[in-house]
């Protein structure tokens, strides 16, 4: 049983407190600084831009929740179970940017904003805390439209797309009556069928 409440709050064993749905470790990965808006590009999920709410809240998932890029943009809710929490059941909404290659199941690595602003507490020497957390909806933190990158390096035949700032997550794209290819990289890729593209 030891095992099973290691670094988990008094409240969260005691039953005084409920953990949301995915059970996971914490850790800090990115800066503590907040991202521009174009901050995301160069991470897995492409984004090529960042609602002003998630530029010093948001995180990476592990490949499994990353479904294969259709997890990224999406909010997520996290709450702080862990011993050292400033207030236990503190919950955050952020979004997910990019993958994490070496985590596993809910695991998550954090920006370093999101973990002092969830912990009420610096990072310390090693950081990492006891959460939990769940897929959440995202329309309270956005308040500007869907935004559209055109990956460098397309050409008249093809083209990718990344799209993000979506309310909801997007499952399918269409462009001049073209359905588009979801890519692993989140990106949409296009090749049209009514001639060459023209973005």
């Amino acid at each position: 049983m030891a095992a099973q409440t290691y670094g988990l709050a008094t409240e969260v064993v005691n039953g005084d407190l409920d953990r949301l749905d995915l059970p996971g470790i914490a850790a800090p990965g990115y800066s503590i600084r907040p991202m521009s808006s174009y901050g995301a590009v160069s991470l897995s999920c492409g984004l090529g831009y960042v609602e002003e709410h998630f530029r010093s809240r948001y995180l990476a998932v592990s490949p499994a929740m990353y479904n294969a890029g259709f997890s990224c943009g999406r909010c997520v809710r996290i709450q702080c179970d862990d011993k050292s929490c400033a207030e236990p059941g503190k919950q955050i909404v952020a979004a997910v940017v990019d993958q994490g290659g070496e985590l596993f199941d809910g695991d998550l690595t954090i920006s370093g904003a999101l973990f002092v602003e969830l912990a009420g507490r610096e990072l310390g020497a090693n950081p990492s805390l006891t959460v939990s957390w769940q897929f959440d909806e995202c329309q309270d933190y956005i308040d500007t439209p869907i935004k559209m990158l055109v990956k460098p390096g397309g050409s008249a035949y093809y083209q990718a797309l990344s799209f993000s700032n979506s309310r909801q997550p997007i499952l399918a794209v269409m462009v001049n009556g073209d359905r588009l290819k979801h890519e692993s990289n989140n990106y949409w890729s296009w090749s049209p069928t009514k001639g060459p593209v023209r973005v």
